[in-house]
């Protein structure tokens, strides 16, 4: 209990110097919107090439291009803001059957900024961010500085080159080729043939019919190849980093794997030419063919059976040997299967728990499941579990098994292996209340990704001063695109597209504190370490807490209460960046329209309560901020409104003047 009035009392404090921080020198931000659509006629090819931004593409079906951007532009004043706006400029040139777009940013002789003016925060910044609609068949070469770059749905063929950030490239039926300096590359469904190339970032290739070259100084290479037939040569290199491959069972090529600090293993049958031992081998699978080159100095190599061409993939059976070469000789493992007569972990019938899951979302559509839960003890810490759930728009199966076992009085050990489609939004809607949103009203209350990994952790049972949970978690994390936008309302209209997260490795040590307060109500302690050092592609420290009330006023009346306050120490990664703006947060503000590494969020409910009808006067304030920006009263955001509660069913009419009121439909009656 005291280290959890140390850990609250910590936040709360610096939360607070941070709020009343204050730095001379005010910014003023000033947005403007570009968009120009020009026909396609002859035209084969489009440049983009921009400097601090993004670049997005996608197709759509018109015979022309839509070029949308956004401008933003930081200065000390509004004067100097909208003077350096002008010139921040989009240059779009058409030259024979090429169509070149470039950002031309302000003349040089306006930079003259020094680092006084530095420190006062009175530097000019400006960004400019492209969303862009093709034709399917139009070639891509895309180029930005600073910033990421990601492109997909296309025919033909596609260059994408970043120096800070990353690039995804996915759904291409030509050549692809991925490029950046700092931050991964990932290119996904290729039939041509794929190039990706990183310094300091993860490279991976999945599911590529041509061949493949990655390298990366930095991280891990991951490839994924599907056609059993290559025409070329393949190479993947790393220094920092392991390598691992996928090939089909019939591909035929001749392998040289080599690794400095680390091993080789190879699921798949070789015939052995030249030198073999646990960091070389040297040979043919099947009939060999093109050269299939895999470079490393510290990590290991793994190259493994994968799914072919037809989708299917190729299991090993349960007897099936498995390879791994030693320096001295070669060493064959089995895999035995369990005898049907053995229970590692009796269970009495009555203590199975068989649950149903369904939920509807634009990532997966419908999505049907079942949860069992087996418990030796009815009362006891003790249990397994395992779910499988299968999205119909995904064709996709994702699980989660775990076990809890008691080790003493009311500590438990347990571990958890998933692979899920995950949000962090579960704080704002629960499952049910996202699904009936989407499914009756096409609200996309949540955002998506997948993840990938496992978690160990120890977890003890305070009584009624709450729960104590410390753990140990590995997740890769890849971002998941919007699939449906049927609804039952509105069932023609554009759901809002799912954004991306940074993809790669997050190795973390999480701690939480919980302890459930009367009437629903909680007070919650998060804090997350997450290093390099211990193997992931991401470092920072993330903390939060949260503190939900209720006072009872007078005779059916009470005030509800949130405070939730975040920091970290570091720029977060997109699916741990904090997050406020409409459904359940700042409620007169559009979805998700503030993000940053810290946040605060303070909201007030007065209930005025009538059988199972209520009427909800409410107010939110809050904001958000990055990670080495000190927050000023001024960007504090507030909005105000009134709630009609029936049962669980709640319509709110929220305003942040001078925005105009905003409607939104909830099935939760509470905050």
């Amino acid at each position: 209990m005291r280290l959890a009035k140390t850990i609250v009392t910590m936040l709360i404090t610096v939360s607070a110097i941070t709020l009343i921080s204050y730095q001379k020198g005010s910014a003023y931000i000033l947005e403007e919107s570009f968009q120009k659509i020009l026909p396609q006629q002859e035209a084969t090819l489009l440049k983009v090439k921009n400097v601090n931004g993004n670049i997005q593409v996608s197709p759509w079906p018109a015979d022309s291009i839509k070029i949308e951007a956004l401008k933003k532009m930081e200065a000390p004043d509004r004067e100097k803001a909208e003077k350096w706006l002008k010139e921040l400029e989009i240059q779009v040139v058409r030259n024979d059957k090429e169509i070149s777009v470039e950002t031309v940013y302000p003349r040089r002789k306006h930079q003259q900024q020094g680092l006084f003016d530095f420190l006062q925060g009175k530097r000019v910044r400006w960004s400019l961010d492209y969303t862009i609609s093709v034709p399917v068949n139009l070639g891509l070469k895309l180029h930005t500085t600073n910033g990421n770059v990601e492109v997909g749905g296309v025919e033909g063929e596609v260059e994408a080159q970043s120096s800070t950030g990353n690039v995804r490239i996915t759904e291409v039926e030509g050549n692809a080729l991925g490029q950046t300096t700092n931050g991964s590359v990932k290119i996904k469904d290729i039939e041509g043939d794929a190039i990706a190339r990183s310094t300091n970032g993860s490279v991976e290739l999945l599911d590529i019919a041509g061949s493949v070259q990655a390298s990366t100084t930095n991280g891990s290479v991951k490839t994924e190849i599907i056609s059993a037939i290559l025409e070329k040569d393949c190479h993947l290199s790393t220094t920092n980093g392991s390598i691992s491959v996928s090939l089909p069972a019939d591909i035929s090529v001749d392998i040289d794997a080599r690794t400095t600090n680390g091993k080789v293993r190879v699921q798949l049958p070789v015939t052995i030419q030249g030198e073999i031992n646990r960091r070389r081998l040297q040979g043919k699978i099947n009939q060999g063919g093109p050269l299939l080159r895999v470079r490393t100095t510290n990590g290991n190599i793994t190259v493994e059976k994968g799914t072919g061409r037809e989708g299917k993939v190729e299991a090993p059976s349960i007897r099936e040997e498995k390879r791994e070469f030693d320096s001295h000789r070669e060493r064959w493992d089995w895999e035995l299967p369990l005898s049907e007569e053995f229970d590692i972990w009796p269970v009495e019938k009555e203590t199975w728990e068989w649950d149903a899951v369904g939920r509807f979302n634009r990532v997966e559509g419908s999505v049907l499941g079942l949860k069992v839960t087996a418990c030796p003890t009815p009362r006891g810490q003790d249990k397994a579990y395992v779910r499988g759930d299968y999205g119909f728009a995904t064709k996709k199966w994702t699980y989660r098994l775990g076990v809890e076992k008691s080790l003493w009085k009311k500590l438990s050990l347990g571990a958890d292996l998933h692979d899920i489609v995950a949000t962090q939004d579960g704080w704002i809607v629960s499952d049910q209340e996202a699904t009936l949103l989407m499914l009756l009203a096409g609200t996309a209350a949540r955002d998506y990704f997948r993840q990938q990994g496992y978690e160990v952790y120890l977890g003890q049972r305070l009584g009624k001063a709450g729960d104590l949970r410390i753990g140990y978690c590995s997740d890769k994390y890849e971002s998941l695109c919007k699939r449906t936008d049927w609804s039952l309302v509105n069932w023609r209209g554009g759901k809002r597209s799912n954004p991306p997260v940074d993809e790669g490795w997050i190795n973390s040590i999480k701690i939480s504190y919980r302890k459930e307060l009367p009437v629903d109500q909680h007070l919650e302690v998060q804090g997350e370490i997450a290093d390099k050092g211990l193997g992931g592609d991401f470092q920072f420290r993330r903390y939060q807490v949260e503190l939900t009330g209720r006072r009872r006023l007078a005779w059916k009346q009470s005030l509800d209460t949130r405070v939730k306050v975040g920091f970290a120490d570091k720029g977060l990664p997109a699916q741990r960046k904090f997050q406020l703006g409409g459904i359940g947060t700042l409620r007169g503000y559009d979805y998700k329209e503030f993000q940053g590494d810290g946040m605060l969020l303070v909201q007030a409910e007065y209930r005025f309560k009538r059988g199972d009808k209520a009427l909800i006067p409410f107010v939110d304030a809050g904001c958000t901020w990055r990670h080495n920006q000190i927050i000023k009263p001024e960007d504090l955001r507030f909005d105000g409104g009134i709630a009609l509660v029936w049962e669980d069913l709640r319509l709110n009419l929220a305003v942040a003047p001078p925005r105009k009121p905003r409607w939104l439909l909830r099935f939760h009656k509470n905050l």
